[in-house]
């Protein structure tokens, strides 16, 4: 039985081929934790080299954007050409993804306030 990442059974013939069988999964899943630990550093080495002498809260906010820009919006697009799924959940996930990345982005930032703070002074 195939099933999505939070073991729900999933049915449809289109999504089927789209996705492993529960055996096969388990295999990957230690990648999730993998990925996103290089996720956060790099983000985090990335900030760090861009920060600015201006508030924090902005600087995050932007960073969070160009990430999202530069991450999230062409991967959902070519995953939209390549995958065959509803152009809504495109959507959703660009929308939710992007949010994800700007909170991200802002935590950055309010983690690195000292280092802008030394910056200003």
């Amino acid at each position: 039985m195939k099933t999505d990442i939070r073991g729900v059974p999933v049915t449809g013939a289109d999504t089927l081929a789209l996705l492993r069988y529960e055996t096969a999964l388990n295999q990957f899943q230690s990648y999730t934790g993998d990925s996103i630990a290089t996720i956060d550093e790099a983000f985090t080495w990335i900030y760090s080299r861009g920060i600015e002498a201006t508030p924090w809260l902005p600087q995050g906010v932007r960073f969070g954007v160009a990430v999202a820009l530069l991450t999230i919006v062409p991967t959902y697009l070519i995953y939209y050409v390549v995958q065959p799924m509803p152009g809504v959940h495109v959507a959703k996930q660009i929308g939710f993804d992007g949010v994800l990345v700007v909170l991200l982005g802002i935590a950055v930032a309010f983690l690195y306030r000292e280092h802008a703070a030394v910056r200003q002074a």
